[in-house]
């Protein structure tokens, strides 16, 4: 009977050992993040439902076929209607972030996500008010290599939900077209390229990515053209209108100015 009472005792002191320690039980794995955070999170087979706080990563969940999982995610993503052509369901999906480290912690709650996945100053919120698991992607790249930073949060994606195929495909097309386009843009001089204006309904989204050394003039020049926010972001910048205003900060009318 001794005997018995001492292998109980040593049994919960190890249980309780592993729940201190945060060590990895069944139905968990150690995960590590874009910025090298060790997390631990469901494995792939375990894994229903996953709060994505960041857009347009909220986008990477149908590019490997995990929007299913979705149960969480940032309010941008409503205006993507095509997303809900393939998958109608995403109107019903709750939004509790409306935008850089704004977010209803309430709603969060309430959806009731095994884990998030979003920018570290998201997660940061995300760690203070709650004890959700979080999975950080990497925002601090260089804006000239927004091609390969997509790729590899597709291909961190792919890990977590263990959609690795899926990924991989995806990245092998981005390769395969950018190579392409490549090739077909190398002989055009740089006074022979067409200029090309990206419009963006929301001001501080612009104000952010249209900067000179943003990401949306590095996309362009991959793409075979001159960037017009290259060269007019100084401009465009004064005449934002403030953050709280709602609408488009210039009109289809006005856009011949960036020609």
């Amino acid at each position: 009977m001794k005997h018995r009472q001492v292998a109980q005792l040593v049994l919960c002191m190890v249980l309780g050992l592993l729940v201190l320690t945060g060590s990895v039980l069944a139905g968990q794995r150690e995960f590590i993040d874009m910025v090298g955070n060790k997390v631990i999170i469901p494995t792939p087979d375990s894994i229903e439902r996953v709060a994505v706080l960041t857009s347009p990563q909220v986008q990477i969940m149908y590019i490997i076929g995990q929007q299913d999982k979705l149960v969480a995610m940032t309010q941008s993503q409503y205006r993507f209607k095509l997303f809900e052509k393939f998958y109608p369901a995403q109107a019903n999906i709750a939004a509790p972030r409306r935008q850089a480290a704004d977010m209803n912690v309430e709603a969060l709650l309430a959806a009731n996500p095994q884990f998030c996945i979003g920018s570290s100053m998201d997660m940061d919120l995300v760690d203070k008010a709650t004890r959700i698991p979080t999975v950080r992607i990497d925002t601090s790249a260089d804006p000239a290599l927004v091609f390969e930073t997509r790729k590899a949060e597709v291909t961190m994606f792919g890990e977590i939900f263990g959609a690795q195929d899926r990924a991989k495909k995806y990245c092998d097309y981005l390769d395969a077209t950018l190579n392409k386009l490549k090739e077909r843009t190398a002989a055009i001089p740089e006074n022979r390229r067409l200029k090309v204006y990206m419009g963006l309904k929301h001001p501080v989204w612009y104000a952010q990515r249209a900067r000179i050394g943003g990401m949306v003039p590095h996309a362009c020049r991959t793409l075979g053209f001159r960037a017009c926010a290259e060269q007019k972001a100084a401009r465009v910048k004064r005449r934002l209108p403030k953050p709280n205003q709602s609408g488009p900060f210039i009109s289809s009318e006005s856009a011949h100015h960036f020609a």
